[in-house]
This record gives C-alpha cells, sequence and structure tokens, in this order.
C-alpha cells in the first residue's frame, strides 16, 4: 500500500530499485511494493524513505494518507526508539480526548498507543473497561476497511485470545465482499488474519486451533505471493506444535525466504519459531 507514491519519488530522485534497495532489502521485495504487493515493516519503509531523503511525514503528505495515520507514524517512531514516554503521553491525550468526547477514534488511537506501550513494558496503560468498549466498537464494525482492518490491527496485544478470534473470524466472514474491494484491502485483511494467527499460535492458545480450521482450506490471490508462503509456513508451525515434527522442514522455509526475496520475514519467522521451540521444552 502506498508503494506507488515511493515509486514517484524514487524515480524523481533518479534512483535505480537496486540502488535505494542496498542494505535494507532485496530488489524484488521493493519492487513487489512499489506495484503494491506486499506491504512492508514499517521499520523497513522508514529505511528505505532514508535512502531517498525523505522524512515519513514528508512522504505522509505525498501520498495524501488519512490524517490517523500520522498519528500511527508517530507511535511507530517512538515504539521502535523504544520511547515509551512518548507513548504515555500520546496515550494520555487520546484517551482524555475520549473520556471528553466519546469520540471511537481517540479510544482506538489510546488504544494503539496502549498496545505499544504493552509490547514494550507488558503493563497495559488502557483500562480493561475500555478494552472492553474498545473491542464492542470493533464488533459492531459492518465493512472492515484499511482504517478498521489497521485499528483491530495494531490492538492485538491488548485483547484476550477469545476476541481475537472473534474479530478475526469477523474478518474471514467478510473476505469475498472484501475481495470486491481491490487487491489492497485483500492484502491488509489477510496481514491481519495472520497476524492473529501467529499472535494465538505464540500465546499457545486453544483458539489457534479453532482458526487454523478457518482458514486452512480458503483459497489466496496468486499476486498475493508473500501472504500465500506466510499463511503455509504459520499453518507448518502449528502442524509442529501439536506434533513436534517437521522441523526441518520449517527451518527449510526460513532459508527460503532469502531465495524468494522475502528476507522481512526471516527474522519474524525465526524468533517465532524459537520462541515456540523454547516453550515446547519447558
Amino acid at each position: 500500500m502506498y508503494g506507488k507514491y515511493f515509486k514517484e519519488l524514487r524515480q524523481k530522485r533518479n534512483l535505480s530499485i537496486r540502488q535505494v534497495a542496498t542494505d535494507v532489502v532485496s530488489p524484488s521485495t521493493l519492487s513487489r511494493w512499489e506495484n503494491d504487493e506486499i506491504t512492508p515493516n514499517f521499520n523497513i519503509i522508514v529505511k528505505l524513505l532514508q535512502q531517498i531523503h525523505v522524512s515519513p511525514y514528508e512522504f505522509i503528505n505525498y501520498a495524501h494518507i488519512q490524517s490517523y495515520s500520522l498519528e500511527i507514524v508517530k507511535m511507530n517512531e517512538a515504539y521502535f526508539k523504544k520511547d515509551i514516554i512518548t507513548l504515555k503521553l500520546l496515550f494520555n491525550d487520546f484517551f482524555q480526548q475520549y473520556k471528553q468526547k466519546a469520540n471511537p477514534h481517540n479510544l482506538f488511537i489510546a488504544g494503539i498507543a496502549s498496545s505499544f506501550y504493552f509490547e514494550l513494558t507488558k503493563t497495559k496503560l488502557l483500562p480493561q473497561l475500555y478494552i472492553n468498549k474498545l473491542a464492542a466498537y470493533l464488533s459492531s464494525v459492518t465493512y472492515w476497511s484499511h482504517y478498521y482492518l489497521g485499528i483491530f490491527g495494531n490492538t492485538i496485544p491488548l485483547l484476550s485470545d477469545r476476541l481475537v478470534f472473534g474479530l478475526t473470524n469477523l474478518i474471514i466472514n467478510d473476505l469475498e465482499e472484501i475481495k470486491d474491494s481491490g487487491l489492497e484491502l485483500t492484502l491488509v485483511a489477510w496481514t491481519t488474519i495472520l497476524n492473529s494467527f501467529a499472535i494465538l499460535l505464540k500465546d499457545q492458545s486453544p483458539f489457534v486451533k479453532k482458526l487454523y480450521k478457518r482458514i486452512k482450506n480458503l483459497s489466496i490471490s496468486s499476486s498475493l505471493v508473500s501472504i500465500r508462503f506466510r499463511k503455509k509456513f504459520l499453518e507448518a508451525l502449528f502442524r509442529y506444535q501439536i506434533n513436534q515434527t517437521g522441523e526441518e522442514s520449517i527451518y527449510n522455509m526460513i532459508e527460503a525466504t532469502k531465495i524468494l526475496g522475502l528476507e522481512e520475514y526471516y527474522s519474524d519467522f525465526y524468533s517465532l519459531f524459537v520462541e515456540i521451540q523454547t516453550k515446547l521444552n519447558h
């Protein structure tokens, strides 16, 4: 998503894909983003922007990204800098705005700040009462747009496994409608579904089996190569968690990310596999 705007900026600077991708991602990965086939992690996007000497804020303005995305960018920057003070300030600001005006958007942004803070400190800033309200808002969504998928995807760490499964199930139920809205939204939806699956898998949740059954026979567009590969990897990891077999195959899939130009998945795949192995051995 928004990769086409990056391509425009790169070409205006007369920089090749190979020049910009150096020491960040493979040229093929950058090409896929520029063609809106994948969405890289935020820290990868920041590094790519640095390669063409454009700040995240300049990129947001150029790409006409919705204003709420600027708030998310600030939180992402604070998260990757491990700046818990800024995250707490952002949380307090939006949480107070929500309590004063009861605008769900403010609760959503406060929830994201709380989620990022929780990932760094294991402390939830958002009280459980308001986490329940956030979940209730999301449960009433009638169309899973980029906006709502982004809110859910960024607040998953705050939610119970039951809620994560339930909300992911709602997205799966709407996949046909989402597909009709185009490849970009389908990519975001599947990314969110697989993020939920990965978290339930990591938590050894009883709901991971239910989610596995929901997604295992679902087809994904051949255009979404990275999503298809990630789904295949997570399903193999689930079977390993259940049967503790297929370790060599999983290692081969992790190494294959480099060959397939999916190196942005390498560290995530490897760390998730190691974490599951460690839990199984204890």
